[in-house]
């Protein structure tokens, strides 16, 4: 074998796998890559503001509660970074002793199924004040039943949790 040779076997088996490679990495992020978020937030007159009630002063909560901003909400926010679109077929909200809560019927959400084009988003809002009164039913009263995340089930049959969590108290 000569060196020539041995030379070009290399480049060639570099070259296939480099090939193998690039052909994974669009494969893994050619299809929806979607990231659900859980917020805080408080939802008034003219919409929500989404923030935990800790950003707020005493005296910036009481100004943000006499603009009408007095219903305390979760805000489930879904995000498809992917090359394709892709279907959000149900949000859940899940306690951590397993208890879960949808609501999909909410008139002021985007109506289930929704169709998540690629590089956007969509928010779906529930109501804090059911999740304490469901909370308070538990007879685990411990913080790790009390914390909630969020996830939703995508119509290729995946389901997405979010990362944050938000501890629901009674």
């Amino acid at each position: 074998m000569t060196t020539t040779t041995l030379v070009i076997a290399i480049v060639g088996l570099v070259l296939s796998v480099v090939s193998l490679g690039w052909q994974a990495a669009t494969f893994r992020f050619s299809g929806p890559r979607v990231r659900v978020t859980l917020s805080e937030g408080l939802r008034g007159p003219l919409g929500a503001m989404i923030a935990s009630p800790s950003v707020y002063t005493e005296a910036g909560r009481h100004v943000v509660e006499s603009q009408g901003y007095t219903e305390p909400l979760l805000a489930i926010g879904v995000t498809n970074a992917g090359r394709m679109a892709v279907t959000i077929d149900r949000w859940t909200l899940r306690f951590g002793n397993k208890a879960a809560f949808q609501n999909p019927t909410d008139p002021r959400n985007p109506p289930l199924p929704y169709r998540l084009d690629a590089h956007s988003s969509a928010t779906w809002y529930a109501d804090l004040e059911p999740l304490r009164l469901l909370q308070a039913t538990f007879s685990d009263q411990s913080v790790k039943a009390g914390r909630i995340i969020a996830s939703v089930d995508l119509g290729n049959g995946t389901t997405v949790k979010s990362k944050t969590s938000v501890i629901v108290r009674a």
